[in-house]
């Protein structure tokens, strides 16, 4: 997208949202993020920080809109698109068509892992018959995988809970994606840490597949034009840039991956030192 094309999406949101702060029922963008390290979460004071929130904030800086973040729960979120109280969130497609709103635009790609140990290795996904297995409350493997395999199953509320399991013996793995797994073992949370002599006890993940996740919005949104202007944004060499920069500071370097063409463009645009566009 041009420099002018861009300019003018801006403005084309600036006056649509003029008309919409007139109308009392009309709030600010409300972008809710669920909350779970390290895509969104909150520190000491009520800082929110996190992936997506990251990612919020850029596109809110380049539509040049002031938005509202919201931190809660995958229900909380869920229930909220719905019905119009929040405007946007983060999903994988198959969770938005399953909870009732619209996939709008590609912002990246996650990879779920199995995560065992060396002394006994999980090779493939047709290994994990019989074995006992932590994984989240909901998302993608409760979705896909374990209707499909006999499995002694935990369904936790938190990934620090799968960790602890771990190291205590009492699971033989877990489940988790390749941003979550990454951001541990850089111990980025700002409570939980891994004592570095420990993770020398895990196996190398074993990546089940490459999923997209979207930047989703309600269907029963009043920002529908803004949605419009970030499709526009979003395919903005500039910003795919900065987009790259934030997957690069958790660790996260490969997550434009599944966009072969827009990876492709911004990998010659990265600065010496910068994680390579798988």
């Amino acid at each position: 997208m041009t420099s002018k094309k861009m300019a003018t999406a801006i403005i084309a949101v600036a006056l649509v949202l003029g008309k919409a702060a007139t109308a009392a029922e009309t709030h600010a963008p409300r972008f809710a993020v669920i909350d779970w390290f390290p895509f969104g979460y909150e520190v000491q004071g009520g800082i929110q920080k996190g992936i997506f929130i990251d990612v919020t904030r850029a596109l809110s800086k380049a539509l040049n809109v002031e938005s509202e973040i919201i931190v809660a729960s995958a229900p909380r979120v869920y229930r909220g698109i719905r019905v119009g109280e929040f405007d946007f969130t983060y999903s994988y497609h198959d969770t938005a068509e399953k909870e009732g709103f619209e996939p709008l635009i590609d912002i990246g790609c996650l990879r779920p892992t199995i995560v065992s140990f060396k002394r006994f290795p999980i090779k493939s996904v047709d290994q994990l018959h019989g074995k006992t297995i932590a994984f989240p409350l909901v998302g993608y493997f409760v979705r896909n995988l374990l209707p499909n395999y006999r499995i002694r199953g935990f369904a936790v509320p938190r990934t620090e809970m799968m960790f602890k399991m771990a190291l205590r013996g009492r699971i033989d793995g877990f489940i988790i994606n390749d941003a979550i797994w990454q951001a541990y073992k850089n111990n980025m949370h700002p409570e939980f840490n891994i004592p570095k002599a420990r993770w020398a006890e895990f196996e190398e993940p074993l990546y089940i597949e490459r999923l997209p996740v979207s930047l989703s919005v309600s269907y029963n949104s009043n920002h529908m034009p803004l949605a419009r202007a970030i499709k526009d944004i979003v395919h903005n060499k500039a910003f795919l840039l900065e987009l790259a920069q934030i997957y690069d500071k958790y660790s996260e370097g490969s997550s434009l991956g599944c966009f072969s063409e827009r990876a492709s463009s911004v990998s010659s645009t990265l600065k010496p030192g910068h994680a390579p566009l798988d």
